[in-house]
């Protein structure tokens, strides 16, 4: 659906990127296919990796914004919320561990932030994640984030704008809602458990949710991101005086490659390459590089209890209302380590309205 001016009275000057790149121009030039629930400027740190909970330890949430305007702007305010695994997002599906009641965790940054500067405010209260939090999907959440700063910004809290979101037109709102699914090379099919909720209940009770593989270009968006702190996946470099074959059986050892390490985060390069980027360490003498897999999945689909099963699935949900909505992907026989597939799910209201997305990366491991 296309923005309307009043979506976009308030944009402009603060910004939570949605991907690399992001100028700030609403709405996207690609409409309603922009990919924007990947952004890389939502992490959490303390849990397993920027997209999950670590159960019992202290998580916390970062949000990077972005001065898009041509003067300092000054007291800049962060709203977030924690999600259970969920497309349509609000600040009442998130997790009471979280955000009580659906009141948003807080950050603030006094500035000033310059023209062209970019800056993390982590929020509070830290969240410490229960067992129950994880018994889903072993923790994988979604975070959604609101910003907003003083004149000439013209953002406001979440609550001042009806509770509602507006991914696709507002540059201060943005969503990280992406897993990566490690799947061993002897099992080939998994299933993944999300939930679905209706977080505008204005727009109707009837909710369309669709399953997509992507390809090309479009598959690459937030994927380094996504691998970049993987704990199963080393981020490295192969180096210079070693031939790259691009035979699809060719490893590395570990003295072929510059490997980053998980344990010195800022030495992990912010770069947006794959291809010989990424690796499955098996052993010292064997590292399988990652790679966009050309092999499609025998059948994937998603599937809920007295609703069916296919690519695309409609959910009656009144408001308030959730269902778990099971993800299936069976992968072929012909998958060789390190093959790796990208599926989006996008769920919309009746009206074609967006609601939400999430993405989901697929590994093949021996």
């Amino acid at each position: 659906m296309p923005c309307t001016p009043a979506d976009l009275a308030n944009t402009g000057v603060l910004l939570i990127p949605d991907q690399a790149g992001d100028t700030g121009a609403r709405p996207f030039a690609d409409g309603d296919s922009e990919v924007y629930w990947t952004s890389p400027s939502i992490a959490l740190s303390g849990g397993v990796d920027p997209g999950t909970a670590k159960v019992g330890a202290p998580n916390t949430v970062s949000v990077t914004v972005k001065n898009i305007s041509g003067q300092a702007l000054q007291d800049i305010n962060v709203e977030a919320w924690v999600c259970d695994f969920t497309m349509g997002v609000d600040p009442a599906s998130a997790l009471a561990s979280a955000n009580p009641g659906g009141a948003p965790m807080t950050g603030f940054f006094a500035g000033p932030l310059p023209p062209g500067a970019s800056h993390a405010i982590s929020v509070s209260p830290v969240w410490t994640p229960t067992a129950a939090d994880a018994a889903l999907n072993g923790g994988h959440v979604c975070i959604a984030a609101n910003c907003f700063a003083d004149a000439p910004d013209k953002g406001m809290t979440l609550a001042s704008e009806g509770n509602a979101f507006k991914f696709l037109c507002d540059t201060h709102h943005a969503q990280r809602n992406i897993h990566v699914q490690i799947v061993p090379g002897g099992m080939r099919r998994f299933d993944f458990h999300m939930r679905v909720t209706n977080p505008r209940p204005r727009l109707g009770t009837v909710t369309h949710a669709t399953m997509a593989m992507q390809t090309g270009p479009r598959a690459m968006i937030g994927l380094s991101h996504a691998l970049r702190f993987n704990p199963r996946i080393v981020a490295a470099r192969v180096l210079p005086q070693v031939a790259i074959t691009g035979h699809p059986d060719q490893t590395f050892t570990a003295d072929m490659l510059h490997i980053e390490h998980h344990a010195n985060p800022a030495a992990i390069v912010a770069d947006h390459a794959f291809e010989n980027r990424f690796f499955l360490p098996i052993n010292a003498q064997t590292h399988i590089p990652l790679r966009l897999s050309p092999i499609p999945p025998k059948t994937f689909a998603i599937a809920s209890d007295a609703v069916g099963h296919g690519h695309a699935l409609n959910f009656n949900l009144r408001a308030g209302q959730k269902k778990t909505m099971t993800v299936s992907v069976d992968l072929a026989d012909a998958h060789r380590p390190g093959d790796t597939h990208v599926f989006d799910l996008v769920q919309r209201a009746a009206s074609g309205h967006i609601l939400g997305g999430a993405r989901i990366i697929t590994v093949v491991h021996p």
